[in-house]
């Protein structure tokens, strides 16, 4: 969400990677959610690494609106890269 080329999220002011606004990304209903985090760190396999993910992973519509369509494990660093999908039919 912090990488979102958007006015509103540009002009929300909590300076850097602090600005994101769950409830407006998901309105946007985007078909695709890419999200970075140290891998397989809890029950989830996902270990966020910043406030705005976890925050929009654990919302009820993430949850009952996008699955996990892909996975990169960086071979070197503790790093993964998540790629969430929508559901062809959105439930709010």
């Amino acid at each position: 969400m912090t990488g979102l080329n958007d006015k509103h999220i540009a002009s929300l002011g909590r300076g850097l990677h602090k600005n994101w606004d769950v409830e407006y990304v998901l309105s946007k209903k985007p078909l695709y959610i890419m999200m970075y985090s140290k891998p397989k760190m809890d029950e989830a396999g996902i270990h966020f690494v910043w406030g705005g993910a976890e925050e929009l992973y654990y919302h009820p519509l993430f949850q009952k609106n996008y699955s996990l369509h892909k996975e990169w494990i960086h071979p070197l660093k503790d790093v993964g890269y998540y790629l969430f999908k929508r559901e062809e039919i959105w439930s709010d």
